[in-house]
């Protein structure tokens, strides 16, 4: 009988160990950003934010060891995913990328991200910062918005809208020419305050003394003194962000597994916080209802080529920010092979378009140049931040 209780002890060892070091993601689906009627304002924002949620909380695991270093401010941290864990949240880099490019690499029924290049090459192809989820969580459902994906860009002149009475130079390209912490001062922490009381879920709060963009997910909570003045250390927002992952995750446990976060689902700063860091809140013009939402589109210039010359010189557009664009070639056996693969990135050549010319593809140049592609019929797909996958064109040689 001792014996008995020792090898169920140390079977019960065993699986107690096995359950702290071994994890295994729930996997995410592809995710449906799209609408069955036509959205209000608050469905908007509420898309929006659920966009954000997906970026930051989807699971995923590695089979091999992802370490390297960002580009930017933190680019003296090593950022280290290990195999055996669970992260949550897209990877934190430098590649300005959206949830969209990152299910190219991700298998929806192990939770595995599957990357075949280098850690160097991945950090600018997957992964977002601070603005970069924001801003690809807005673009799900805003066609408004205009520039890079930075904190600093988020300027009236690039389609932002302010959020409150604060006023400043509407045609700064950005807030470097006008930073935060002077328009905070040229109107005064009582305007700024104000502003912060009428913030609403998917605005945002942005920063130039902490390079940072944070998405607003809950009305304020608004504290009052006897004087009725806002009482600023009891008055918060709460908000989601993408902040410091990486070299820093957030480990939360959850159901006796632990998770490494690259950014927090909920998080709330007192007023006064966001006024001593330069907070100052906007907002898209479609979530005020300035601007009607815009469904989806991809078209191409050329939809009833006949060469191969007009394929290659077909130029796609979109209305809302370009994700993926890939070229399949079906053969005359009827296997369909995948030719090319574009993939928009803040930090690539291309940046975050919504037009892209086939000319650009070199993989796709090559491929019809060494083929004889009688017979055999090119599929054009086109992924936008939407996450809506669109066959504008098929054509058959």
């Amino acid at each position: 009988m001792r014996r008995f209780f020792c090898v169920l002890t140390i079977l019960c060892l065993m699986l107690s160990l096995a359950g702290c070091t071994y994890r295994v993601p729930q996997p995410m689906t592809y995710p449906d950003y799209t609408f069955v009627s036509e959205p209000d304002a608050t469905q908007l924002r509420t898309m929006a934010v659920k966009a954000m949620r997906d970026i930051l909380s989807i699971q995923w695991s590695t089979e091999k060891e992802i370490r390297y270093r960002k580009n930017g401010p933190v680019n003296k941290k090593e950022f280290v995913h290990e195999p055996g864990k669970t992260y949550a949240g897209l990877l934190y880099s430098s590649a300005s990328s959206g949830l969209v490019q990152f299910f190219e690499y991700y298998n929806t029924s192990t939770g595995c991200l599957e990357y075949p290049g280098t850690a160097d090459e991945l950090k600018l192809e997957l992964g977002t910062s601070c603005a970069d989820a924001l801003l690809w969580s807005w673009s799900t459902v805003c066609t408004s918005i205009k520039g890079g994906f930075y904190p600093v860009m988020m300027v009236p002149s690039n389609g932002y809208r302010i959020v409150g009475d604060y006023t400043y130079r509407q045609n700064i390209f950005s807030y470097n020419e006008m930073p935060s912490y002077a328009i905070i001062n040229n109107n005064g922490e009582a305007v700024i305050l104000d502003a912060y009381t009428k913030t609403l879920p998917a605005d945002a709060l942005v920063s130039t003394t902490d390079n940072h963009a944070m998405m607003v997910i809950k009305e304020p909570t608004v504290i009052y003194t006897a004087d009725g003045a806002i009482d600023t250390e009891n008055s918060f927002i709460t908000v989601q962000e993408q902040r410091a992952g990486g070299a820093t995750f957030y480990e939360i446990k959850e159901g006796g597994k632990t998770y490494y976060y690259s950014g927090y689902l909920e998080e709330s700063y007192s007023f006064k916080t966001l006024l001593e860091k330069n907070y100052i809140p906007v907002t898209a013009a479609e979530f005020l209802g300035e601007k009607p939402y815009e469904k989806a589109s991809v078209t191409v210039s050329n939809p009833n080529c006949t060469t191969i010359d007009d394929f290659k010189n077909i130029k796609i557009e979109s209305n809302y920010p370009l994700a993926v664009v890939k070229v399949f070639c079906k053969d005359l056996e009827g296997t369909e092979t995948l030719v090319e693969r574009t993939m928009f990135s803040g930090s690539s050549s291309h940046g975050v378009p919504k037009t892209y010319n086939l000319s650009e593809m070199k993989a796709l140049d090559r491929y019809l140049a060494n083929n004889d592609m009688t017979g055999c019929t090119l599929r054009l797909e086109v992924a936008v931040a939407t996450a809506e996958r669109f066959t504008p064109i098929e054509i058959k040689f």
